[in-house]
């Protein structure tokens, strides 16, 4: 069910749905990607919020590039959403 799940989720309600089910927000696919550094990679402050808020681990390292999620949205020039979201964390 996971692979390739991170690049298609383009609507919240579609993850709440996932989570409600009891999908592990901290899964990660075959390379170390979880669903935390595609929102931040796409710029999805809804998903990012939501995921935190469901105890996704904002540090961990993944990718071909061994990279956290805030790695992952400052590569595209989004550090406003995670400055926001993870200056209390």
């Amino acid at each position: 069910m996971w692979v390739g799940l991170g690049s298609k989720l383009t609507q919240l309600f579609v993850l709440v749905e996932l989570v409600e089910a009891g999908y592990d927000v901290n899964q990660a696919d075959a390379e170390t990607v979880t669903l935390l550094h595609w929102a931040a990679i796409n710029n999805r402050r809804d998903i990012i919020n939501y995921l935190v808020s469901k105890g996704s681990v904002v540090d961990v390292v993944g990718g071909e590039l061994q990279a956290t999620p805030l790695h992952w949205a400052t590569r595209l020039v989004f550090p406003a959403d995670f400055r926001e979201n993870f200056t209390y964390y």
